[in-house]
């Protein structure tokens, strides 16, 4: 039987200053970060994507959705060794991950932006 596990470093933008923010996590299915839910019915999948039409949503704004809840509450390092050596940690620590360790990257922010609305 498969394990369908992984060590997976997330590695999202931040302001000036840091290279970005990794956070490691072990998950199974890691392939969920892509799937498209539907709002009325967040429990379940729902095959295809509507703006791509296809099983699997390429959109960073759905992936960061999906990484929100898979890496919530993971430690935040701010370089790739810091979180490399945790993933090598949680790795031992778990004893096997048929996918090894995996960095994924989303050009999305993984905090939510608030936008200031202008009262008129």
């Amino acid at each position: 039987m498969s394990a369908d596990n992984t060590i997976a470093i997330l590695h999202t933008p931040v302001p000036e200053g840091f290279d970005g923010e990794y956070r490691v996590a072990h998950l199974q299915a890691v392939d969920n970060l892509h799937c498209h839910f539907c709002k009325k019915h967040p429990n379940k999948f729902k095959k295809g994507c509507r703006e791509c039409e296809i099983g699997y949503c390429e959109h960073e704004d759905c992936q960061i959705r999906n990484a929100r809840q898979m890496w919530s509450g993971c430690e935040i390092f701010y370089s790739m060794d810091e979180a490399m050596k945790e993933a090598d940690n949680l790795y031992d620590e778990v004893g096997y991950a048929e996918y090894g360790i995996q960095v994924i990257q989303i050009d999305r922010p993984f905090k939510k932006v608030k936008q200031n609305k202008k009262r008129r």
